[in-house]
């Protein structure tokens, strides 16, 4: 892939998803906890529940990576340059894949007006980390299937939630005719000017022979 054959948006779309993979949901939970007019008690409880879903995809994520070893695709090609950096870890599941799975199913099945925006921002991150040449298509679809399973387990658990005196615990309560606001990633970092940004040859993996 060559930085001069790859139109700027698509280059930008890389790069705005080359750090960890929550960075970029969280700016959306933000947006949604602000729409429904939560208050300080439901929105520590929503942070808590969605930060421990993202410890519990990682370990989950880390177990699978080291189980199956598959080796990146610049490990198999040593010719063919990314647009970032290629991680040091085995490519499969992605990790973006399954944490922005979880995060998204968990927050759809709490905030259901909001799925066809988290399912965009899922999509945006796939479809960023396969452009970039660090992650199959396989990693995606398999990482969105385990992250999604993760994240209605996690629901489950926080529905039937109970108070001290036994009845629900109503963490979503939305006030009447509240618009919802647009969740959106964060703005958009000039990436011609950030030396973060990869244009040569990425770290290829030396430690072992596949």
């Amino acid at each position: 892939m060559s930085l001069h054959k790859t139109s700027p948006k698509i280059i930008q779309n890389c790069y705005n998803w080359n750090s960890y993979p929550n960075l970029e949901h969280h700016h959306a939970i933000l947006s949604i906890l602000d729409a429904y007019d939560l208050n300080g008690n439901q929105r520590m409880r929503i942070h808590s529940y969605v930060n421990s879903a993202i410890n519990d995809a990682m370990v989950i994520t880390w177990f699978y990576k080291f189980l199956y070893e598959i080796p990146r695709p610049n490990q198999l090609d040593q010719k063919l340059a990314t647009l970032i950096c290629t991680p040091s870890h085995p490519t499969y599941p992605g990790g973006h894949a399954v944490i922005g799975s979880t995060i998204t199913e968990l927050l759809t099945l709490l905030f259901p007006v909001a799925k066809a925006q988290l399912d965009s921002l899922l999509d945006d991150s796939k479809r960023a980390r396969f452009t970039s040449g660090v992650h199959y298509e396989v990693d995606n679809q398999n990482g969105e299937v385990l992250g999604r399973k993760i994240g209605s387990y996690i629901y489950n658990i926080m529905k039937d939630e109970k108070d001290e005196n036994g009845n629900p615990i109503d963490v979503y309560k939305r006030g009447d005719n509240r618009m919802i606001l647009r969740v959106e990633k964060r703005r958009d970092i000039n990436i011609f000017t950030c030396k973060s940004l990869i244009d040569k040859r990425s770290f290829i993996y030396n430690k072992k022979e596949f």
